[in-house]
């Protein structure tokens, strides 16, 4: 299919992705940005928190890789995060210079919290497709998001 015109008084499918992507991102980033006001960090914060929850990272390059976030900010974030009591850092068993993040219970706590207010907003989001709908594009995204180049 050629590209439209620039000149086109009716963008055709490539300017109608994106402007549909920015239009629900958007919406999206609106709707959820508020839940994160105090979280030090905000966005990156839960982030960190989440994968931290979800999975186990040996490294702290590994965490900052999952979440694409560059270990020097990553670092901030973590500190920030320790001081407000969500996580801690503990000695790796069989490395005692090496420092594990973990979450505490107040941090599990709050990153479950967030998990319900976020998917509240999705589904909020996403009401004016069916079910099936919903799970096609939630699919249909995370292929095109793991995809490598």
């Amino acid at each position: 299919m050629p590209y439209p015109s620039r000149t086109s008084p009716h963008p055709g499918p490539v300017e109608d992705l994106g402007v549909a992507l920015r239009m629900v991102l958007q919406r999206y980033l609106a709707d959820v940005r508020e839940l994160f006001g105090s979280l030090p960090g905000g966005r990156h914060g839960y982030e960190i928190l989440r994968a931290m929850a979800g999975d186990d990272h040996r490294t702290l390059a590994d965490l900052g890789r999952r979440i694409d976030v560059h270990p020097a900010v990553l670092t901030h974030r973590i500190d920030a995060l320790e001081k407000s009591g969500l996580l801690r850092r503990e000695t790796r068993p069989g490395d005692r210079r090496a420092r594990k993040p973990v979450l505490t219970a107040r941090g599990l706590d709050v990153v479950t919290g967030l998990d319900h207010e976020i998917r509240r907003a999705e589904c909020d989001l996403l009401q004016p497709l069916d079910p099936s709908g919903r799970a096609a594009f939630v699919a249909a995204l995370r292929t095109i998001a793991d995809a490598k180049d």
